[in-house]
């Protein structure tokens, strides 16, 4: 695979920071985890309500469900990557500066001039919910297992184009 980024989540929470955070209407109640996180609420998430947010499925007010979990991953997704592009429009340097910092936390093949071009890219970009896909399988306890054959039709789909004769 070329032209990859691969970041772990300390990388995802150190990116969500430089962007002084990312706002979001939250779909859970997690005030086990900080009081002000009302379900409901338009709340900027920084720090440690980040990974909150986004990885914890288990405790008072959620489900235990990766499907919750899934719901708030794509909605802070969508929330972060327009925030990133607000942030890069008035700062065409931020993703180098933001890579700079992040090295430790990151995997990539990019040179740092096609990280300019791509984060500049990103501005004229859309993220719409109907093209993030979650991968179709079945969840038994507590681990996921992908259904091979829907999996194969979902990249028929999305990738395969027929060329004509």
């Amino acid at each position: 695979i070329h032209r990859y980024i691969a970041m772990n989540l300390d990388g995802l929470f150190a990116a969500n920071d430089a962007l002084s955070g990312v706002t979001v209407e939250l779909l859970d109640e997690m005030t086990a985890f900080n009081p002000k996180m009302e379900k409901g609420a338009q709340y900027t998430l920084l720090g440690e309500d980040a990974e909150i947010y986004v990885a914890r499925r288990i405790g008072e007010g959620l489900d235990g469900t990766n499907m919750a979990r899934i719901r708030r991953q794509t909605q802070y997704y969508q929330a972060f990557f327009y925030k990133a592009k607000e942030v890069v429009k008035e700062n065409p340097l931020f993703a180098v500066e933001l890579y700079s910092k992040m090295r430790k936390d990151l995997c990539t093949d990019l040179k740092m001039e096609e990280i300019l071009y791509l984060s500049r890219s990103v501005t004229g970009l859309e993220l719409r919910e109907e093209n993030i896909r979650t991968l179709p399988g079945i969840v038994r306890e507590e681990n996921f297992f992908v259904d091979e054959d829907a999996l194969q039709d979902m990249l028929i789909e999305l990738f395969y184009t027929e060329i004509s004769r």
